[in-house]
């Protein structure tokens, strides 16, 4: 089978047109909020909050002209997503590593929520074992 791995350039053009996406979603989500609320435009503090990357957590992503400079969306992105880079290029994933470590939640059960589940049970079986002695009393069988 032939390797087909994409090229940097569509890996970069596939995150920028993800990033606008995500962008052009929130603003037309928040847009439709503040219509309900008979509000037809967004105060620029609503926009610039819905907008990703903010202007405080990358002011290199906005050129002077409050427009966005591609090239350093596209760095922030990888920082942001794939900081020990891109590992297979099929699938879009994170470090691996930076998560094993992280500590797993234990699974407790509380003893109520086990005497709760145990009555319910019996109640079913209560409750079946009193429809069967009454359709054999209805029955005659």
């Amino acid at each position: 089978k032939k390797n087909t791995k994409p090229k940097e350039k569509s890996w970069k053009e596939f995150a920028l047109w993800m990033h606008e996406v995500h962008n052009d979603v929130t603003l037309r989500l928040i847009s439709a909020e503040a219509a309900l609320h008979g509000r037809k435009r967004l105060t620029f503090e609503e926009e610039e909050a819905a907008i990703w990357p903010s202007t405080h957590s990358c002011r290199l992503c906005y050129d002077g002209k409050g427009k966005w400079n591609r090239d350093n969306v596209f760095n922030y992105l990888r920082t942001e997503y794939w900081p020990g880079g891109i590992h297979n290029w099929r699938f879009v994933v994170l470090d691996k590593n930076e998560y094993a470590s992280a500590p797993r939640p234990k699974f407790r059960v509380e003893r109520w929520t086990l005497i709760r589940a145990g009555m319910i049970v019996a109640a079913a079986f209560l409750v079946a074992d009193i429809a069967r002695q009454r359709y054999l009393l209805r029955t005659g069988r």
